[in-house]
């Protein structure tokens, strides 16, 4: 692209076919039909992107790397619905009211979608409310409170965060149950399952900019353990093999 596009938060579709990414663009406030955030799609093999959707913001594909959910209807404020749309540009489904969606994921079997609302550090207030919904029936429901929810591959468990203060709280639920699996005053954490079996790997970043990778496997007698020894500048981002062997994780240096 050239300046002053900037594409950001590649995504690659689960078959490894095609990716999708963000396109945040030059765009005068109230200019019409002039967005600011779009969404595109690009097939690896022969490198033509295509726009899917000229009012969107970061997107999540369905295990079936069929159709893709992002926050649609962007607006000026920051709020949007929650939308679905095939990765040809068809079939396009808009949800419920408008909300400020922070993060957007799917269940392992592509019948609902997650996001959160609120913004990722509350300048808005309260904790953020966590939402599923069924794509066939369009069916919302609040789910929990706090943000950046992820299920397990079976949908069995759900981790999300919560802040409340200073104080960020990564939480685990398995049904009505619900456990704190680590909670830190000034961290930010970020999180990932693993495609098989129930491991949660996630890492938390403490006020110095100071980093460390735990796995937490929750069908074992001690569920936490950590996977490096620290000292890891600020991990953005963390992700597993297919395989489940290694991990990928994103850090910045000073």
């Amino acid at each position: 692209t050239t300046f002053p596009a900037c594409p950001a938060y590649p995504r690659w579709s689960p078959d490894g076919r095609m990716i999708a990414y963000s396109l945040f663009t030059k765009c005068a406030v109230g200019a019409p039909g002039c967005h600011p955030v779009q969404l595109w799609v690009v097939r690896i093999s022969d490198g033509a992107p295509s726009l899917l959707s000229n009012d969107a913001d970061i997107a999540a594909w369905a295990p079936s790397s069929r159709r893709l959910a992002f926050p649609g209807e962007l607006d000026g404020g920051g709020r949007s619905k929650l939308t679905v749309e095939n990765r040809d540009g068809t079939a396009r489904i808009a949800f419920g009211s408008r909300h400020e969606i922070y993060s957007v994921s799917w269940s392992g079997d592509g019948r609902r979608v997650l996001y959160s609302t609120n913004t990722p550090y509350f300048q808005n207030g309260g904790t953020g409310e966590i939402h599923a919904v069924s794509v066939a029936t369009g069916t919302d429901l609040v789910v929990a409170s706090g943000v950046d929810p992820a299920w397990s591959r079976d949908s069995r468990f759900l981790s999300f965060i919560r802040r409340t203060g200073n104080r960020t709280t990564l939480f685990l639920t398995d049904g009505r149950r619900v456990r704190t699996i680590l909670g830190r005053r000034n961290h930010d954490f970020v999180h990932a399952w693993s495609r098989r079996g129930h491991r949660l790997a996630f890492a938390i970043t403490n006020r110095f900019g100071q980093a460390r990778v735990f796995v937490y496997d929750p069908g074992r007698p001690r569920p936490l353990r950590a996977v490096t020894r620290g000292r890891y500048g600020p991990v953005r981002s963390i992700a597993w093999s297919p395989d489940g062997r290694r991990l990928l994780f994103v850090r910045t240096r000073g």
